[in-house]
C-alpha cells in the first residue's frame, strides 16, 4: 500500500491559552531578575513538550535564550545526559567532532563568553565530554611499543606540547609516529649532532624533564627506554627518579607517559613502579587514552565564587565527596549564569520520569541558586511512569520547601482537551467542514488526548475510510463500523502493523530502531542492518511518510511520539530483542572504537540484553568509572551493581561445569561498591562488599587485596569513630605502658597499605592522656596526617610536625602552628640538629614546648633508602634513636615499611630495643 504523505498534526496549537500565559508571566518576573522552576506534568501524549515548543516559537521577538535536553530512556542510568545534551548543543558540539576540535570550540567560546570562565573550562570540558582530564603519571605495561607513541601523538595539540625521550633514534621514531611537533631527544651514550642525553646522567635527565613541563603547563611527556636506564644505572637509582620526576609532573598539570614491558623487570621491582603511578594495560584494543585513563580534573584546583550549596543530598552523603560534587555543580552553575547574562533564558529538560538522580540533585541545585536570575527551568514528566519507591521529583519538592524557596517553584497539570478543543484540532489537521458524528466518535475514543486523536485520523486516512480527494467521503462514511481500539497503544499498534503488512524490510527496520532507542542514528543502523544504504533510506522515508518517525538532522532520526518505540519494542520476542541487541552493540563498537567512552552506556545496555556478558561487565565498568568522576555516585553503583550481578550470574560454557570468573575484577567490584557505599552514607552495605572482598582474597590467596579489603573495613570503624577496638589491640600487640618508667625504641614493621591507618591509630594510643609528642613525616604530607586526626576529633594541639621528605620533592603547603617544614636544603644532620636543639625561630618551632616530649613518632624511615644511602640510613638511625631517648620519657616509634629492601631492613632493625609486626586484622 501506498503510505499517506499527509503531515498529520494541527497545523494551529489549540487550547492551553491559561497555561501560555502562565509561562509567559513567568519569563517576564525572570527578566526582572526572578527566576523560577516550572514542573509541567501530564499524561503521555498530552502536549507537554508542544506546549513548550509553541511558547519558544511564539517568543522569538523577545529574544529569549532556549536550552534543551531530554532524559533518555535508559531508566536514568546515564547522569547529567539532559544537561550534557543541552549545553552541548549550546556550544554546536557535534558527535563526530573530536576531543581536540571540542576543546578548542569550547575555549574559544568559553573566552568569548566570560574571562571569569576560563579558570573552570576544565571542569566544563570534563563535563561535556563525560570526563577528559588526563593530568598525571602512567604506567604503560606491555610489549606494543606502538600503544604508547600512539597515545603521544593523539594528545598532543597545538596547546599541549609534547617531549619525547626514546631509546629509537629520532628519524625513525618520526618516520613512523609523524612527531615532528614535539621536542625530542636521542637517549644514547655515542657522540652525536642531534638532540641527545645521556642515559647514566639521571639528575640532568630529570632537569630536562622538568625544565620542559615547568615552562610548558600542561603538556605531555614520554619517557621511552626505561630498562635502558636502569641498565646504565642501578634499579634504586631509576626508582628514585621516576618517583621525584612523578612530582614534578603532578606540580605542573603535565602526563607522564612510562612505557615497560613485564618480561624485562621482575614483579617486585614492576611492582614499586606501579606503587605510585596508574597503569594502563593492554585489555581490550580500544587505544584512546581518554577510555582508559582518570577522567575529571582535579577539584581541589579550580577556584571559582562560593554558592549556595547542600540541600540537595537525599542521604548522609560523606562531606568530602558532597564538597567534590558541589564544585562541578558550582561550575555548570556559572556557566548557565554567564549564558544568561544577557537576556532571559529557558532552560527545558524534558522527559523528567526518565532521570537519574544526580540530574534532579543538579536540577535542585541549579534552581536554589538561580531565584534571583532571569532564568526559567522547565521540567516535565509523566506521573505514572514515575518510580513511586524512588520518586527523585517528589524528593526534590520536598527540599525545595524545606529551603523556603517554594513561592519560586510552580506547577501545571496538563488536563485533557475539552470537546469544543477537539473539534478545532480535528478540523484543523482535515482542513474542511466535518461531520458532527465523526467529532463525537474521535472525542469518545480519545477523551481529549491529543496524541490520540491524531492517532485516529492517521487510522481512519490510512484505512481509506477518509479520502480528502473524495468530496463525498463523509457521505459514506459509517461510523458504526470503525474500529478503533480502546487504547492509545493498541491504536498505535494496529497502525505500525498496517504500515509493515506485506513489507517484511520495513517490519525489519522498525524492530531494528526500536531497540536502537526513540533518537537513532543511521550509520548504526545501517551497520546493524548490512543493507545497501540507498534500500534502507527509500524505506526510511516510507516510514516519515507514513508519520512514524522524522528527521532530526543529518542522519539522525526520531520516532514521532516514544510511545510508538516502546509498542514496537514491547511487542518484540524476547529471543528478537537479544539478537538485535548483541547486533547493534557490536554495530556501535564498530563505528565508534576510536571514541567508545562517550557510549558506554548504551553498549553496556546492548551486550546486557544482548547476552554478551564479558562486554557488557566491561562497559558497565568504564561507564561506572565515569560516572564516579562526575560525582553521580548512585549511577556508578548501579554500573558496578549491574557488573557484578552480570559477573556472579554467568551460565556455565559448554566446556566446563563451573563459569570462569576473574577473582580480581570481582574483588575489585565489591570495594568499589563498599566505596561508594562509604561515600553514600550506607555502612552497613560497605561492611558487606569489603567483608565479601575479604572473603574471595583468601579463597584466591590474594594477599595484596586481602590486606585492602580488610583497610577498607577499618575505614567503617573510622567513620563510626569505633577506635576502642583498634587501640585496645594496637595497645596489647605493642606492649605500651605509658607511666614514664618504659622508655623502649620500639620498631613497628607494617604493610605499607596500613601505614596511614597505624599512624593515627597510634597517636591515638599516645595521645590519650594528652601527652605530648613530636611526629617525623617522612612517608605521608603533615597536612594530610593533621586533616584525618582532626576528622577524627584527635587532639594535635600537642604534636609537633616535621615534614621532611615531602619538602624534598617540591610539594609546597600551607603549615600550621605547629608544623615544621624541613628545608629540602637541610641535610639529614641539620634535621637532627633542629630536632635536638628544641627551638629555633627560623623555623617555626617556637610554638611548640619542647620539655619533657612523652613520645616520638617516625612515619617510615625505610623510606629514606629512596634518597640516600645505606651508610646515611645507618647514621641518621643511629643519631635518631639517641636523640629520642634525651627527650622523651617515655617511648620512640619507628615504622618501618616491611616491604622494603631487606639490606635497610637489616641496617635499622639492629639498633631497637623491641621490634614487632602489626597484621593487618589487628587494625
Amino acid at each position: 500500500m501506498e503510505f499517506s504523505k499527509i503531515k498529520i498534526t494541527s497545523k494551529e496549537f489549540i487550547g492551553r491559552k491559561n497555561e501560555l500565559a502562565e509561562i509567559q508571566d513567568m519569563v517576564n518576573e525572570a527578566s526582572t531578575g526572578k527566576g523560577t522552576l516550572l514542573l509541567l506534568s501530564g499524561e503521555a501524549g498530552i502536549g507537554k513538550t508542544r506546549l513548550v515548543s509553541e511558547f519558544v516559537d511564539r517568543s522569538s521577538d523577545q529574544n529569549i535564550q532556549y536550552l534543551r535536553g531530554r532524559c533518555k530512556y535508559h531508566q536514568g542510568l546515564d547522569p547529567y545526559s539532559p544537561f550534557i545534551e543541552a549545553l552541548r548543543n549550546w556550544f554546536g558540539l557535534l558527535e563526530s567532532m573530536d576531543d581536540k576540535n571540542e576543546n578548542e570550540k569550547i575555549s574559544d567560546i568559553i573566552c568569548k563568553v566570560s574571562p571569569e570562565l576560563i579558570s573552570i573550562m576544565p571542569l566544563i570540558r570534563g563535563f561535556l565530554s563525560a570526563g577528559t582530564s588526563i593530568y598525571g603519571s602512567y604506567l604503560f605495561k606491555g610489549s606494543n611499543i606502538k600503544k604508547s607513541f600512539n597515545t603521544f601523538k593523539e594528545l598532543m595539540q597545538p596547546k599541549r606540547l609534547g617531549l619525547c625521550i626514546t631509546r629509537t633514534h629520532p628519524d625513525e621514531v618520526n618516520k613512523q609516529y609523524e612527531l615532528e611537533s614535539s621536542q625530542m631527544y636521542w637517549l644514547t651514550r655515542s657522540p652525536t649532532e642531534i638532540p641527545s642525553l645521556d642515559p647514566s646522567h639521571i639528575e640532568k635527565l630529570r632537569w630536562v624533564i622538568k625544565d620542559f613541563v615547568s615552562k610548558n603547563k600542561n603538556s605531555v611527556v614520554l619517557l621511552d627506554g626505561l630498562e635502558y636506564l636502569i641498565l646504565q644505572n642501578n634499579f634504586e637509582n631509576v626508582l628514585k627518579f621516576v618517583e621525584l620526576l612523578k612530582d614534578d609532573i603532578a606540580l605542573n598539570n603535565a602526563v607522564l607517559i612510562l612505557p615497560i614491558d613485564p618480561a624485562t623487570l621482575g614483579s617486585q621491582q614492576i611492582a614499586l613502579f606501579e606503587r605510585y603511578m596508574h597503569v594502563i594495560s593492554s585489555e581490550f584494543e580500544d587505544s584512546t587514552i581518554a577510555s582508559k585513563m582518570p577522567n575529571m580534573p582535579n577539584l581541589s584546583n579550580i577556584s571559582i565564587p562560593e554558592y549556595q550549596a547542600s540541600g540537595y543530598q537525599v542521604r548522609p552523603i560523606d562531606m568530602d565527596y558532597v564538597a567534590e560534587k558541589d564544585k562541578m555543580f558550582q561550575a555548570i552553575l556559572l556557566l548557565i549564569k554567564n549564558i544568561a547574562s544577557k537576556k532571559p533564558l529557558i532552560l527545558f529538560i524534558d522527559d523528567l520520569h526518565w532521570a537519574d538522580r544526580s540530574s534532579i540533585q543538579l536540577l535542585q541545585y541549579l534552581f536554589q541558586n538561580m531565584v534571583d536570575k532571569n532564568i526559567v527551568i522547565i521540567g516535565s514528566y509523566r506521573p505514572e511512569d514515575i518510580n513511586e519507591s524512588e520518586n527523585f521529583i517528589q524528593t526534590m519538592m520536598e527540599n525545595i520547601k524545606k529551603l523556603n524557596l517554594q513561592d519560586s517553584l510552580n506547577e501545571i497539570i496538563l488536563d485533557r482537551l475539552t470537546r469544543k478543543d477537539i473539534v478545532q484540532v480535528v478540523k484543523n489537521i482535515l482542513d474542511e467542514d466535518v461531520p458532527e458524528k465523526l467529532i463525537s466518535f474521535n472525542f469518545q475514543k480519545s477523551e481529549g488526548n491529543p496524541l490520540y486523536v491524531e492517532e485516529i485520523l492517521k487510522s481512519l486516512l490510512e484505512e481509506n475510510l477518509i479520502d480528502l480527494e473524495d468530496k463525498t467521503h463523509y457521505k459514506k462514511l459509517d461510523i458504526s463500523k470503525i474500529e478503533i481500539p480502546d487504547s492509545i497503544t493498541e491504536v498505535i499498534r494496529m497502525r505500525i502493523n498496517r504500515v509493515t503488512k506485506d513489507n517484511d524490510l520495513v517490519d525489519q527496520i522498525l524492530k531494528y530502531v526500536s531497540v536502537i532507542g526513540s533518537n537513532f542514528n543511521f550509520d548504526i543502523l545501517l551497520e546493524a542492518m548490512d543493507l545497501n544504504e540507498e534500500l534502507l533510506l527509500d524505506n526510511i522515508e516510507k516510514l516519515m511518510n507514513a508519520n512514524i518517525i522524522h528527521e532530526v538532522d543529518v542522519d539522525r532520526y526520531k520516532f514521532d511520539h516514544t510511545l510508538i518505540r516502546e509498542v514496537i519494542y514491547n511487542d518484540l520476542g524476547s529471543r528478537r530483542k537479544k539478537i538485535l541487541h548483541a547486533r547493534i552493540g557490536a554495530s556501535i563498537e564498530k563505528l565508534y572504537h576510536k571514541n567508545l567512552k562517550d557510549h558506554y552506556v548504551e553498549l553496556a545496555h546492548h551486550f546486557s540484553c544482548g547476552g554478551v556478558i564479558d562486554k557488557a561487565v566491561y562497559y558497565s565498568i568504564r561507564e561506572a568509572e565515569i560516572a564516579k568522576e562526575l560525582c553521580a555516585y548512585d549511577e556508578a553503583l548501579f554500573h558496578y551493581r549491574s557488573a557484578l550481578d552480570m559477573s556472579t550470574s554467568q551460565t556455565p560454557s559448554s566446556s566446563s561445569s563451573e563459569p570462569e570468573v576473574d577473582l580480581t575484577q570481582l574483588i575489585n567490584l565489591h570495594i568499589n561498591l563498599g566505596d561508594l557505599s562509604l561515600i553514600l552514607g550506607t555502612w552497613s552495605n560497605a561492611k558487606f562488599y569489603f567483608e565479601k572482598a575479604l572473603e574471595i582474597s583468601k579463597e584466591s590467596g590474594d594477599d595484596l587485596k586481602k590486606i585492602e579489603s580488610t583497610s577498607k573495613l577499618s575505614q567503617i570503624e573510622i567513620k563510626k569513630d569505633r577506635w576502642s577496638k583498634a587501640v585496645g589491640k594496637l595497645e596489647e600487640v605493642l606492649g605500651l605502658k605509658l607511666d614514664g618508667k618504659h622508655k623502649e625504641i620500639l620498631l613497628v614493621k607494617i604493610n605499607p597499605k596500613y601505614v596511614i591507618r597505624a599512624n593515627i591509630s597510634l597517636i591515638k594510643i599516645l595521645s590519650k592522656e594528652n601527652f605530648k609528642g613530636i611526629y617525623i613525616c617522612i612517608n605521608h604530607p603533615s597536612t594530610l596526617i593533621d586533616k584525618l586526626l582532626r576528622s577524627h576529633n584527635i587532639p594535635t594541639k600537642n604534636l609537633l610536625f616535621l615534614d621532611f621528605i615531602t619538602s624534598i620533592a617540591g610539594v609546597e603547603h600551607e603549615v600550621g602552628d605547629n608544623v615544621c617544614v624541613i628545608d629540602k636544603a637541610f641535610s639529614l644532620d641539620r634535621m637532627l640538629d633542629a630536632f635536638n636543639k628544641k627551638k629555633n625561630d627560623q623555623d617555626n618551632l617556637y610554638n611548640f614546648d619542647f620539655d619533657n616530649i612523652d613520645f616520638v613518632l617516625v612515619d617510615n624511615i625505610t623510606n629514606l633508602s629512596t634518597y640516600i644511602t645505606e651508610e646515611k640510613i645507618r647514621q641518621f638511625t643511629q643519631d635518631l634513636i639517641q636523640s629520642i631517648k634525651k627527650i622523651t620519657r617515655a617511648c620512640g616509634i619507628i615504622i618501618m615499611d616491611d616491604k622494603s629492601n631487606p639490606n635497610v631492613q637489616k641496617v635499622i632493625e639492629q639498633y631497637f630495643d623491641k621490634s614487632v609486626t602489626i597484621e593487618e586484622e589487628w587494625l
